[in-house]
């Protein structure tokens, strides 16, 4: 890429493609916006997650950011925690609490159960690599005796077994 010696000039800096030509300064930097920057590396960044054969990423739409609870108790009861409330905005505003609490209860006991089905068959696996070492294995090979060097041969000649066959 040829670079004007005025471009070169004016970017400032020694660069490698400005080396080779003889320029001081080297390859003019793009002129783009933020987003643009941005986009530009993430296609750069799939690129190189495309040449290393790297699965692309999953993305979905943006995840919610949860609010505080503070953001929460504004939104339900129109105050800040520590303020005054009068009887008639607390009767108003109260199922709305207990709603919420109550969806809370529930997410925290679906939370619970998933954990204990977890944990059981955590234990189930376990269990069932703690006894795996025990079980004989099914291969007809298993269920033939083994004979050993000084038994007397399995062929019918009367010899040891390391004399005959086992040589």
């Amino acid at each position: 890429m040829n670079i004007p010696p005025e471009v070169a000039r004016s970017q400032g800096s020694y660069g490698i493609k400005g080396a080779v030509h003889g320029i001081k300064g080297g390859r003019p930097k793009l002129d783009l916006t933020e987003t643009e920057r941005k986009e530009r590396r993430r296609q750069q960044h799939e690129a190189y997650r495309r040449r290393q054969g790297i699965p692309p990423k999953q993305v979905g739409p943006p995840r919610e950011r949860s609010k505080s609870w503070v953001q929460e108790y504004y939104e339900i009861w129109g105050k800040r925690p520590g303020e005054s409330i009068t009887s008639e905005e607390f009767a108003k505003r109260e199922p709305l609490w207990n709603a919420k609490v109550f969806k809370r209860q529930e997410a925290a006991k679906r939370r619970e159960a998933e954990e204990q089905r977890r944990k059981r068959e955590r234990q189930q696996r376990r269990g069932e690599q703690r006894w795996r070492h025990f079980i004989p294995p099914l291969s007809p090979t298993a269920a033939t005796p083994s004979v050993w060097r000084n038994q007397p041969c399995p062929c019918g000649s009367g010899s040891k077994f390391k004399k005959c066959c086992g040589t």
